[in-house]
Formats: C-alpha cells, sequence, structure tokens
C-alpha cells in the first residue's frame, strides 16, 4: 500500500479506534513507525508498507465485530478511493502511485463491499463503480462483482422492465 493510500485513509483508521487527541495522520505514522519496528509490517512508512498475514487477519477479525462489519469497512474505503481516483483526474491529471494502487485494486474492493441480500441495482455505491467515468474503474469493478452475479443482476432487472 502506497504511503498516499495510508494518508488517504488515516481519517477512516482514526475514527474506527476514536482517535481524537491527535491529527488521525500523526498518530496513524505513529502507529505506523511502531508497527514497522516491530516488523509486523514490512516496507517503509514514507513510500509504503505491506502487513504481515497475521495482523491482516487480526484487523479483519476486529472488523467484523465492528457494526457494519468487513463490508461497512469495504464501503468506506472504496468511497474514499472513488472521491480520491476522480479528484487525482481533475487535478493531476497523470497516473500516480495512489491512482495506480486503486486501480490494482478497486475489484478486491468492490467484491468485498457486496451487501449480503441487497441487490446490485439497489446498492447506490456499486452502482456508482459500474456506471463511473473512468473505463478502467467500470471494468474493475465489475471483474470484482462477477460477471455472472452481473448478468443475473441484468436479467433480474430486464425480466421487470427497469431499463
Amino acid at each position: 500500500m502506497p504511503a498516499a493510500a495510508l494518508e488517504l485513509l488515516a481519517p477512516i483508521i482514526s475514527q474506527r479506534v476514536a482517535v481524537v487527541s491527535l491529527s488521525p495522520h500523526i498518530k496513524v505514522q505513529k502507529w505506523l513507525t511502531s508497527l514497522l519496528r516491530a516488523s509486523l509490517l514490512s516496507g517503509s512508512g514514507a513510500y509504503g508498507v505491506s502487513v504481515h498475514d497475521l495482523v491482516r487477519d487480526v484487523m479483519m477479525m476486529r472488523a467484523e465485530a465492528e457494526a457494519g462489519g468487513m463490508v461497512g469497512l469495504q464501503h468506506e474505503v472504496l468511497r474514499a478511493f472513488i472521491a480520491v481516483y476522480c479528484h487525482d483526474s481533475s487535478e493531476a491529471g497523470g497516473d500516480g502511485p495512489l491512482k495506480d494502487f486503486i486501480v490494482r485494486s478497486i475489484h478486491h474492493h468492490v467484491n468485498y463491499s457486496q451487501q449480503p441480500g441487497v441487490p446490485l441495482h439497489e446498492d447506490e455505491l456499486l452502482m456508482t463503480v459500474l456506471s463511473h467515468t473512468s473505463s478502467v474503474i467500470s471494468l474493475r469493478s465489475a471483474a470484482g462483482i462477477g460477471f455472472e452475479q452481473l448478468q443475473k443482476a441484468i436479467d433480474l432487472c430486464e425480466g421487470r422492465g427497469w431499463w
């Protein structure tokens, strides 16, 4: 994960753990430094990090215990990534490490953002990424949902005359 993605996610991380005393970015940097020193992360806080499998598993278990679970967390991350992708496109106009990371990982976040029992056409966030102005985002999102599941959703909507 590039350092820019960590900066983007700092407010979400801080909100999840109820950090109010320090700036979210400073607190996340302190945590990263501690985790790097303990060898639970590899890489560098300046360029990006990779999480150890055990740490990832514990983080996932904690997210499941929270209200909204992993789906809620993935929705938050996906919203932030899409906002940054659009902002990065309009401001910088080029490809950067954060934009590349978003493109490479969006299918994963879309896959895990699917709400059980909620039809695809009723999930505003997933419909937003599927109909995104960037064809790369749309295609990677479709891959994350799965083409069979998309076909089922299309058949359902066409069968009910919703198109």
